[in-house]
């Protein structure tokens, strides 16, 4: 993990070890505790501060948990368990708020800590908002369209001369896209394969050629593909008719070469995959775009929540981080979860 070179100043860590957390309050008792202030955290990635804490402690460091010093612990406290929350962690800890102060504490007793957190009521989930931007995005229907999306069924797609006379001229910026699959050796006679949506989420990869039964299907192939890899994805055009997706948004000259472009196919009514250069040189991000919605948190979340409807969104959160090594905010757990339930709540009906 690369350290930050306007960085002026290291992290200091509060280390609190060879103590125990108790409940009602929530506090970590007899602790030693240590001052780490010239040490380049930043630079670290999860394994590396693993290692150090380990090393420093001279013991197993299996549950780390951190809480900013100006936080109470039963509100503030989170875990470390992969580089997504390694990541938060050095965020949070160069924040205005954190004022580059942090404390960590080392659970050597394997206790629920965040559930002796939630029950002390202290984490308010309606109040707590930590990521004002996506409130409006999360109003947005998934991926912008429709829930009960419905394919066009436009009969001058196909057709150049009927397209040109309709006024759906194509744009300008789409690249003289291909309306048909590009192949390297020229055989039109290939199947090209099904995409299967009852695949393992971590299997899903887009393929040159694949069918699809609309646009949302292959987005959702992307955002789990996306999630998988740590691939910064995002959709440059998406609309009923075509998609174009692209990697690393952020930087002004992408240099990653991904690039898939998908339409409806003229033969049969399948959005498909007409080119794709699935190449990438970017690294892992954790904390993914718009093209992660809350619905998607939630459809990956509804058997848990059938088993434990009152599952704290604290809880949810740390859930997300340590099966897919992704951080997403309070707001898009609070919501996908409320997604989650009311799906399941409609299937009882």
């Amino acid at each position: 993990m690369a350290s930050d070179s306007k960085q002026s100043k290291y992290l200091t860590v509060y280390l609190h070890y060879n103590g125990l957390f108790a409940p009602k309050p929530l506090v970590y008792l007899n602790a030693v505790v240590v001052s780490i202030c010239d040490v380049d955290f930043g630079a670290m990635d999860f394994k590396d501060f693993n290692l150090f804490i380990a090393k420093l402690i001279e013991g197993s460091c299996d549950n780390v948990y951190y809480c900013t010093r100006n936080e109470p612990l039963a509100e503030g406290i989170r875990r470390i368990t992969n580089d997504a929350d390694y990541f938060e962690f050095i965020k949070t800890g160069y924040s205005d708020e954190a004022g580059l102060r942090m404390n960590v504490y080392i659970d050597h007793e394997n206790e629920p800590v965040l559930d002796w957190a939630d029950d002390e009521g202290h984490y308010s989930e309606e109040d707590l908002d930590d990521d004002k931007d996506s409130q409006l995005s999360d109003d947005i229907p998934y991926e912008h369209e429709a829930d009960d999306y419905i394919p066009s069924l436009d009969k001058t797609i196909g057709d150049e001369f009927l397209h040109r006379v309709s006024g759906m001229c194509k744009d300008i910026n789409d690249e003289a896209e291909t309306d048909e699959v590009e192949t390297k050796n020229g055989d039109d006679k290939l199947v090209y394969p099904v995409h299967n949506e009852n695949q393992k989420w971590d299997k899903m990869v887009p393929i040159l050629g694949m069918r699809f039964s609309n646009p949302m299907e292959l987005k959702n192939c992307l955002t789990n593909y996306a999630v998988k890899n740590g691939y910064n994805l995002y959709f440059e055009k998406n609309d009923s008719q075509r998609l174009l997706v692209r990697c690393c948004k952020e930087n002004k000259n992408p240099s990653c070469p991904f690039r898939l472009w998908a339409s409806w196919m003229s033969s049969e009514r399948s959005f498909q995959i007409k080119s794709l250069v699935d190449e990438h040189n970017c690294s892992r991000v954790f904390k993914l775009g718009s093209i992660i919605t809350y619905k998607w948190i939630g459809m990956h979340f509804k058997n848990q929540l059938l088993k434990n409807p009152k599952m704290s969104i604290r809880k949810m959160k740390a859930k997300v981080s340590t099966k897919f090594n992704l951080i997403v905010s309070v707001t898009q757990c609070r919501n996908a979860r409320r997604y989650a339930l009311d799906e399941i709540e409609g299937r009882k009906v």
